[in-house]
């Protein structure tokens, strides 16, 4: 469970990271104090560090590749920042509100002596300039803004209720919202299909009885055999079919299947199911070593258009480079190696060597999956 917490100043952000980080018993991490520190070790206050921030984007940028990184490698915790849901975007997504005078009394009674104003009308000031310099960084390093509503699961107007208060309600709805989101996605992956066209009528008939969302086919679906209906058990079943081609599969093929069948094919598109993403890239016209860059540039076109959405999947018919798969003495493709490194998908998943079917690894947060011809359940 991932769990960022933005808001205005003086919100309480901080204080329920911690108490809930305890009460959950998941790590927690501050990008306020990541920015203290900075601006500490420059003899600055954190107002005059994001008014310096104005001017040179490093201020920013350092705190925020901090939290990419934390995003990629780590799923169990909990990041107070005003940007975290952004950079971050796996995650339930907090907002904690309060009222100028609320906010400005907090930060003075919390002794946080490089934001203390010295009266009450200076503490509302400093306050709203604080508010006004974080719209004026993120609209221009990001253009976003922190404070659109939109952007968060749950918003809370903290200024009239009290720390108990504010913590039970967000505790409430973080395990809410975590036991409807454990798994979003039924899919049935399979691949090297050949024609067998008894398979494809087996496959069909397990994501039936397995009630699944979305059935995915990672290529080599043709073989040396008339397959034209090797789709049909599916279609018939009024299931939902990705595809990617593999090296046995024509462009012609992967054409037909699209427009015979009404299907999506991931070498051209990319695909969003209950708030998933599902980009990939095929290797159709026995492209068995399809050039790396033009396998990375794809799939990252794809990835940003995706990239905001709460889980990702990486579909390919090849294997990426460095894996297990690689024990059969292909080697892997770099492109989809750099993708997994660089993009952090929740799954990877791949066919093509057939002895190693069924061989799971990580890469970093990724899970990689070799789904072959009797077919992989994955939920997320």
């Amino acid at each position: 469970m991932i769990i960022t917490i933005s808001g205005k100043p003086g919100s309480g952000k901080s204080t329920i990271a911690n108490l809930l980080s305890k009460e959950l018993k998941i790590k927690r991490y501050s990008v306020g104090d990541f920015r203290r520190d900075m601006a500490k070790k420059r003899g600055l206050t954190l107002n005059q560090l994001n008014e310096l921030g104005e001017k040179k984007e490093f201020t920013d940028k350092d705190a925020d590749n901090w939290q990419v990184e934390i995003g990629k490698k780590e799923d169990n915790f909990i990041i107070d920042g005003r940007l975290s849901y952004h950079f971050i975007p796996n995650s339930i997504k907090l907002f904690l509100d309060v009222s100028p005078d609320v906010g400005s009394r907090r930060i003075t009674a919390d002794n946080r002596q490089e934001e203390k104003s010295n009266d009450e009308k200076s503490a509302v000031k400093s306050w709203h300039e604080r508010v006004e310099s974080d719209i004026r960084r993120y609209k221009k390093y990001y253009h976003l803004n922190p404070y659109d509503l939109k952007n968060y699961d749950l918003i809370l107007d903290t200024s009239n209720l009290s720390i108990n208060e504010v913590l039970k309600k967000v505790r409430e709805f973080v395990i809410s919202n975590n036991q409807k989101t454990k798994v979003r996605l039924k899919i049935l992956a399979a691949g090297d299909i050949h024609g067998d066209s008894k398979l494809s009528e087996k496959l069909a008939e397990r994501a039936e009885k397995e009630k699944v969302d979305l059935i995915i086919l990672t290529g080599d679906i043709t073989g040396s055999v008339n397959t034209r209906g090797i789709i049909k058990p599916f279609i018939d079943r009024k299931q939902k079919v990705l595809f990617v081609p593999g090296n046995w599969e024509t462009t012609e093929d992967a054409e037909d299947f699209s427009s015979r069948y009404g299907i999506k094919n991931l070498d051209k598109h990319y695909a969003v199911y209950k708030n998933v993403g599902i980009f990939g890239i095929g290797s159709k016209d026995w492209a068995l070593f399809p050039d790396n860059q033009r396998t990375f540039k794809k799939l990252d076109n794809d990835f940003q258009k995706i990239k905001n959405l709460e889980k990702k999947i990486m579909i390919s018919h090849l294997h990426a480079a460095g894996t297990k798969s690689e024990l059969s003495g292909i080697p892997g493709n770099e492109g989809l190696r750099k993708a997994i490194d660089k993009f952090q998908p929740d799954i990877f998943i791949h066919a093509h060597i057939h002895e190693l079917e069924g061989v799971e690894e990580k890469i970093g947060k990724t899970r990689v999956i070799h789904a072959g011809r009797r077919g992989k359940i994955i939920e997320i």
